[in-house]
């Protein structure tokens, strides 16, 4: 409504202006003067809409800020933390009787170290669930999830957040450059160390064939990426501290046949020094691991590697048959 003011005030102005220089009353420079002035106040008066609608969005963002700011953790470092010395950590993962709400209810798993294990299951089976427990995204609310023997519970955030990383089926990246998002937990990483990460993603490519490289601003949620090149900058994020834990939630979604393979192979390189954890969808996935885990019912119903679950376990065949029909 305020964009169309200016508008009707110089139809009015040229109306009236016109009829006071018939009648004599006004002389034409003072008819020019007018409508010259209210062309001047035309913009400004037609952003004022503008700024009370955005003023209206600032005050609701802020509420629900200051909303989300004011909210205690629930999640935070223990009185008295506790954690394996440097030189013990080897990245073990032990689930011990582990209940989530009515999700899991009573998952048992073991993932040695240096071990590649796939987490298969239906659609709201608790996969993703289940591998949040160990960077302690979400707490058990009976049993315990245990990170080189000592309840991660007991680990002081920082420091087990160091030694898990996580890349998720959905990709979180910020409006900044291609290295502030693959460095966000290692602010001080040589360029050295961002372009190893993303070669290990099978990243290094397209990030090379941006305008700016490394400098490239890549837009909010990178906006500017396809989906299969915003889930290698995640895996590169994931990989650039080394660290001995690795969970991946399917880290191949959103990947074409041709990417998939690359990021296959350098993911074959990277998992052969850590711990790995890997919510699976695809066939492909599943034989990067060393054993398979499948998750039905709550529980782990099945475990072994995957030549022996195909023969074996009705359940493992039917996903996987589900989803090759699915791609």
């Amino acid at each position: 409504m305020l964009v169309l003011l200016p508008e009707a005030a110089i139809t009015v102005i040229l109306a009236l202006g016109t009829y006071g220089v018939s009648t004599g009353v006004l002389t034409v420079g003072t008819l020019v003067a007018a409508v010259t002035i209210m062309t001047y106040l035309y913009w400004p008066i037609a952003s004022l809409g503008w700024l009370l609608t955005e003023a209206g969005n600032a005050g609701a963002a802020s509420r629900r800020f200051w909303e989300v700011m004011d909210v205690e953790p629930a999640i935070t470092d223990p009185e008295v933390p506790e954690s394996p010395a440097d030189g013990d950590r080897r990245g073990r993962i032990e689930f011990r009787d582990v209940h989530v709400g009515t999700v899991l209810r009573g998952v048992d798993l073991t993932v040695e170290p240096g071990e590649t294990l796939a987490l298969v299951g239906a659609t709201g089976a608790g996969k993703t669930l289940l591998t949040s427990l160990v960077g302690r995204l979400v707490d058990v609310t009976d049993g315990s999830v245990l990170v080189d023997g000592v309840d991660v519970r007991r680990w002081r955030l920082a420091d087990l957040r160091r030694v898990v990383a996580t890349a998720f089926e959905e990709p979180v990246l910020i409006s900044a450059s291609v290295r502030e998002n693959v460095a966000l937990g290692v602010p001080d990483a040589p360029d050295d160390a961002v372009w190893e990460a993303l070669e290990v993603a099978g990243a290094r490519g397209f990030v090379e064939a941006l305008p700016w490289g490394l400098d490239t601003r890549i837009g909010e949620q990178g906006m500017s990426l396809s989906g299969g090149q915003r889930q290698r900058l995640a895996l590169a994020r994931a990989v650039i501290g080394r660290p001995p834990v690795l969970v991946l939630d399917d880290p191949l979604s959103a990947l074409d046949v041709h990417t998939e393979a690359e990021v296959e192979a350098a993911l074959r390189r990277v998992l052969g020094g850590v711990t790995a954890l890997v919510v699976a969808h695809r066939p492909s996935t599943v034989q990067l691991a060393d054993r398979v885990a499948v998750l039905a019912d709550g529980r782990i119903t099945a475990l072994g590697r995957h030549t022996e679950l195909l023969a074996q376990d009705a359940t493992y065949r039917d996903l996987l048959s589900a989803e090759l029909v699915r791609s």
